[in-house]
């Protein structure tokens, strides 16, 4: 059987019409508009599976904390490094400035010696609590006077926000094993039977059946735009580029 759907939409655009027609659904029902049964019980099914694709949504965007995490935990360790061998080396006398820096980012190496640096390749909960035991270090006051030294106070909040994102992110990620793309079809099943019921039972010129055709058609159909529009910028870009070449 041949999907009422004119085009199936990517993971983005399929949470964003997830959350208007939850939204949308609300409005309806504060305006006591009257669904008629198959189009009621459709819409159910499709606030459903949304709700559930929005859930797994959070996942992903997990994931690109977790990228941030890995960035940023790396970058300082390297930073930290550099700074260490830039001013490390005996033929080459360091002024009284340079020196301090020296000790300072010796102190700062010293102390996070116990720390794994390859934290970031650990499994999630092992590297949250990876990172919360450095930010502690980081806190003492020996590593807090270092850092001032060497410039980095803002680095080290740096990277107590990132901890603090990683731990809210793992407080739902540790409950959920699914991808966030395999919900994109059971949402879009259960979208594509709530487009032919609407079609079907709200197919009227009353006021009632234009607002919920406008409220529950309205989001799809939106995004089916978006996604044409776009797909039309990529050709004429691809168009323009060959032709340049």
């Amino acid at each position: 059987m041949k999907s009422a759907l004119s085009r199936r939409l990517d993971l983005t655009e399929s949470r964003n019409v997830a959350q208007q027609l939850d939204t949308h659904a609300a409005t309806l029902k504060a305006e006591k508009r009257t669904l008629q049964p198959k189009t009621k019980s459709a819409l159910k099914l499709v606030l459903e599976t949304g709700a559930h694709l929005r859930a797994l949504s959070a996942d992903a965007s997990f994931q690109e904390i977790d990228r941030e995490v890995d960035a940023g935990f790396g970058n300082f360790f390297r930073t930290l490094s550099a700074i260490t061998g830039l001013y490390s080396g005996a033929r080459v006398p360091l002024t009284a400035d340079l020196r301090a820096l020296q000790e300072a980012a010796q102190t700062l190496d010293d102390l996070l010696r116990n720390h794994d640096r390859r934290l970031v390749q650990l499994p999630y909960r092992e590297q949250y609590d990876a990172m919360q035991r450095m930010m502690l270090t980081l806190q003492k006051p020996e590593a807090v006077a270092a850092l001032a030294t060497l410039g980095l106070p803002l680095a080290a909040q740096r990277l107590g926000a990132l901890t603090d994102a990683y731990g809210r992110g793992l407080g739902f990620l540790e409950t959920k094993t699914e991808e966030p793309t395999a919900a994109i079809g059971p949402f879009q099943d259960a979208l594509a039977k709530l487009l032919v019921h609407i079609a079907s039972e709200h197919d009227g010129d009353g006021e009632d059946d234009v607002r919920i055709r406008t409220l529950l058609l309205g989001p799809y159909e939106d995004a089916v735009e978006r996604v044409r529009a776009a797909d039309a910028a990529d050709r004429r870009r691809s168009r323009a580029k060959k032709n340049g070449g």
